[in-house]
């Protein structure tokens, strides 16, 4: 069960947006208390923000608690929604969303338990892990895979797993969105990720993750959904996941969130800054929308990237944003950032379009719609897009992955698409 204590979690407030001196002051709702998501209504983004905060802390049967915390963190109370919690038979399943580093509070709470089983999954074969009181936390053995369990024995009443990955000067992250109906295609895809990752190690370039960007499933049906999360299980790398259309639109049960957990996230990627926004109904949920500043505030990092399903500019698509105020707001912040660039699904082609202006700046997208929907008659392309991140600056290109029947694989600059040599 979960636990219903007073413990904060990260919702919302208000903030300010600001684009080329232009500043306008937003009063916005929480994202945590809404009479509608007491009724079941998670196709809203509103209730999924409330569905990935209650997914990233609980409270098994024996009165064991536990929740995410922000990486570096030290305050035990604060619950971060980087991942997914979910009790099982034999223990607790951790799926972090991050891509390199995890904090986990495990609290033993007043019935005596004296150990639990984590059964982790999308933890990089590289991660160190350690754990133990906050400061006093000891290494780990190393594991091999993405997924590995650890065994812990509540000896104090907080104790801390934490996992750090090393960071090199230069590394990659790969990206596509909508899977859909064609899940076998999409096994290729995560099979042709060995290939990335050999090829990365010995050209200095290490794949460090892959951010998958919505449209799962054909349906927000769980069955289909679980699919999609035992494939990842057998990925080489992590997998950073947010929702599309098809992963939400009518969903009353909360189902992505408690497959994947977050849908809006930031995270450190060494020298880069990756935001994912949950945008699978057409728009971004009030509380979001308030907290662009801080999901997007570029910092200290080299590079800032975004990413959703939905392309930032609205009309790219068929359907566009169901809310294009929400994708005006997106595009300012992304702007007065200077992120680097917005990587998109929905749109099942490849495309990177020239920045286009926003005020007196700009914004790049890449579309990356690739990783098995149908593309219509003809031959399709499948793939999904490197990006590689070095002091010389961000750069891309398209790696195609072959559907069954096809023998040769394109190269150079095709149909518009740059493909990686």
């Amino acid at each position: 069960m979960t636990r219903t204590t007073d413990r904060p979690s990260r919702c919302t407030g208000w903030s300010l947006l600001a684009l080329g001196g232009l500043v306008s002051a937003l009063t916005l709702p929480s994202g945590c208390n809404t009479v509608a998501c007491a009724h079941g209504d998670f196709g809203s983004a509103e209730c999924r923000v409330a569905a990935e905060n209650h997914y990233a802390q609980v409270t098994t049967s024996s009165g064991v608690s536990l929740h995410f915390a922000e990486p570096g963190s030290d305050d035990a109370t604060v619950v971060a929604p980087l991942g997914l919690l979910e009790p099982t038979s034999t223990g607790v399943r951790v799926r972090p969303s991050t891509l390199m580093d995890f904090d986990l509070v495990i609290e033993a709470g007043t019935l005596g338990a004296t150990s639990i089983t984590l059964e982790l999954e999308n933890v990089a074969s590289d991660a160190v892990l350690s754990l133990g009181p906050s400061g006093a936390e000891v290494e780990l053995a190393p594991g091999m895979g993405t997924t590995r369990n650890v065994e812990v024995s509540l000896t104090d009443d907080v104790l801390w797993l934490r996992g750090r990955r090393d960071c090199p000067l230069t590394f990659r992250v790969v990206v596509a969105g909508d899977v859909q109906t064609n899940p076998v295609q999409f096994e290729r895809v995560l099979d042709s990720l060995h290939d990335e990752l050999a090829d990365g190690a010995a050209t200095g370039q290490p794949l460090l993750g892959f951010a998958l960007l919505g449209d799962l499933a054909e349906v927000p049906v769980e069955e289909e959904l679980r699919h999609v999360s035992s494939l990842l299980r057998n990925a080489v790398v992590p997998v950073s996941v947010t929702p599309g259309n098809h992963d939400v639109h009518g969903d009353v049960m909360a189902i992505y969130n408690r497959v994947f957990g977050a849908g809006t996230y930031a995270q450190a990627v060494c020298t880069a800054k990756l935001a994912l926004f949950d945008t699978g109904a057409g728009g971004l949920a009030a509380s979001v929308q308030a907290r662009l500043p801080e999901l997007l505030a570029r910092s200290s990092f080299d590079f800032l990237v975004g990413g959703g399903h939905y392309p930032a500019y609205p009309g790219r698509t068929g359907n566009s944003w169901g809310d294009e105020d929400a994708s005006f707001y997106l595009l300012s912040e992304l702007a007065r950032n200077e992120a680097d660039l917005w990587v998109a699904g929905h749109y099942h082609s490849w495309e990177d379009t020239v920045p286009k202006p926003v005020g007196d700046r700009e914004v790049r997208q890449i579309i990356s719609g690739t990783a098995g929907a149908s593309q219509g008659s003809g031959v399709p392309t499948f793939g999904y897009t490197r990006l590689t991140f070095s002091p010389a600056g961000l750069s891309s290109c398209f790696v195609e992955v072959l559907p069954p029947g096809r023998v040769e694989a394109q190269t150079g600059t095709a149909t518009g698409i740059r493909y990686c040599p």
